[in-house]
């Protein structure tokens, strides 16, 4: 059985029953007050966002259902229905379908720790001093610094049993000026004729003079072998780092001619008395 209820107006509703009895009563609302509409529950409010995501929304209030009409007493003799009535559907809970949870908020990145402050910079431990050289006086060995052997009160700083000397030859003849380096060579011989007279220049080394080298109170000693032919030459001037030095002879003289087919050899003691002021002592001596 189905009824379907019309409101007319305020005062009137129809009422139809189906099956019969299949007629129409009209109802005078005067005496059987319609009840009301329930109003429709209002939507309820979005919440508001929780802390920490967004809260999902509330489901919408369902609609109640309607209240049915009061049953009334029917025209003659049938009994009008009960004014239940279809009770309407009831609407769903107000809770509706609870809105998804919203993400809780991403518990925010630990702050980083400070730094802590820097140990102070130890002071710098002082520098190990270099550890002498292990030297094998069995084999070889080459130094290219200044060795000194300084001995005693009682003692030679170095005894030499047997001792060489670096002499260059080489096959030119003696003539213009000569640069003798005393770093090359404590010897030096030309074997060729010499060809005119010539003056000697005496220097450390082609880039250091030999003031710079020597210290005062130090002596070297060099010696210049020449070649002589038929005619015979001799030095004429003698310097040291490009300045003319006064010799003091053997002798008291300076030569004033070479031993002709002879070899003569020129010697050289050089003492540094202050810098740049020599006393150089030379001698020249005939082998044939």
């Amino acid at each position: 059985m189905s009824t379907k209820v019309t409101v007319i107006n305020d005062n009137n509703v129809s009422i139809q029953v189906t099956p019969p009895p299949n007629q129409i009563i009209n109802v005078n609302k005067s005496s059987f007050g319609v009840s009301g509409f329930s109003g429709y529950s209002g939507y309820s409010g979005y919440s508001g966002y929780s802390g920490s995501g967004v809260s999902g929304y509330s489901g919408y209030s369902g609609y109640s259902g309607q209240s049915g009409f009061s049953g009334f007493s029917g025209q003659s003799g049938y009994s009008g229905y009960s004014g239940s009535g279809v009770s309407g559907y009831s609407g769903y809970s107000g809770s509706g379908t609870s809105g998804y949870s919203g993400y809780s908020g991403q518990t925010g990145s630990q702050g980083l720790s400070g730094y802590s402050g820097f140990s102070g910079i130890s002071g710098y431990s002082g520098i190990s001093g270099y550890s002498g050289q292990s030297v094998t006086t069995s084999v070889a060995n080459t130094w290219t610094a200044t060795q000194t052997f300084n001995g005693s009160s009682s003692t030679f700083g170095a005894v030499l049993l047997n001792a060489a000397e670096t002499t260059t030859v080489s096959a030119t003849a003696a003539t213009g000026t000569i640069n003798f380096y005393v770093n090359s060579q404590s010897v030096l011989y030309y074997t060729s004729n010499a060809s005119a007279n010539w003056t000697l220049n005496v220097a450390f080394s082609s880039g250091t003079s030999l003031n710079s080298a020597l210290a005062t109170g130090q002596t070297v000693t060099i010696a210049f072998l020449v070649t002589q032919g038929s005619t015979a030459y001799y030095p004429s001037g003698f310097q040291i780092d490009g300045t003319s030095v006064t010799l003091k002879w053997q002798g008291g003289t300076a030569p004033s001619s070479g031993d002709a087919s002879a070899i003569d050899v020129y010697t050289y003691a050089i003492t540094k008395t202050a810098s740049a002021t020599y006393t150089v002592l030379a001698s020249q001596t005939k082998f044939a």
